[in-house]
């Protein structure tokens, strides 16, 4: 599989789950807006920006090859976790949610509308951050992986910061234009096992 080709497929399995999280935004009417959802995706490719420089810091002191086959281990563990967290029921059932309350970052991914803090309806300020933090639980993980595999760090980073965004807003416009969309529950294990297969890809 060639650079580019890796690279694409793991800009969709990190950025994925943006999809769903902005259906389900927009057909509980939380609003997020421009600056927000910049925010979001800046802080998401920061973070995927630091972790693939650590990563090639890391590669430096890595035999020859071992590094990529070290970097598709890292995919399929962290796809194995992800596909765990997003199939393991919320810490918080209903009658318990609390939105002036933020228990962990995969909490977010399995009921986003913890991240509307204040009850507000729209997503601003600290939120914005904390969604950031939990679209990105997979980002630091697959950012070592990268170096490790050699894809070019900025633009890596620049295509998820934008994926990121792209599919916010393409989820808030689905979720807006659709009533029901019984999919998005059984979507969250997409990312995990995009992850895995990449990986699996990697070491063949």
């Amino acid at each position: 599989m060639g650079v580019y080709a890796t690279l694409i497929l793991l800009v969709m399995a990190v950025s994925l789950d943006s999809l769903g999280l902005g259906v389900v935004y927009g057909l509980k009417k939380i609003r997020l807006s421009f600056l927000p959802m910049m925010m979001i995706a800046g802080l998401s490719a920061l973070i995927f920006y630091v972790a693939i420089t650590a990563g090639n810091l890391l590669n430096d002191f890595l035999p020859e090859h071992a590094g990529e086959n070290l970097g598709a281990f890292i995919l399929i563990g962290l796809g194995a976790w992800f596909l765990i967290q997003s199939l393991m029921p919320s810490k918080k059932s209903e009658e318990e949610k609390d939105p002036s309350t933020w228990s962990s970052p995969s909490d977010i991914l399995k009921d986003p509308e913890l991240a509307d803090m204040d009850n507000s309806g729209s997503i601003k300020g600290w939120e914005a951050v904390l969604l950031a933090m939990a679209l990105s639980l997979d980002t630091l993980g697959a950012g070592i992986s990268a170096a490790f595999m050699k894809l070019p760090s900025l633009i890596t980073a620049l295509s998820i910061g934008f994926m990121t965004s792209f599919l916010l807003y393409t989820g808030l416009k689905l979720g807006h234009r659709f009533s029901k969309c019984e999919w998005v529950d059984k979507a969250v294990v997409v990312p995990g096992i995009m992850l895995i297969l990449l990986g699996m890809f990697k070491l063949v």
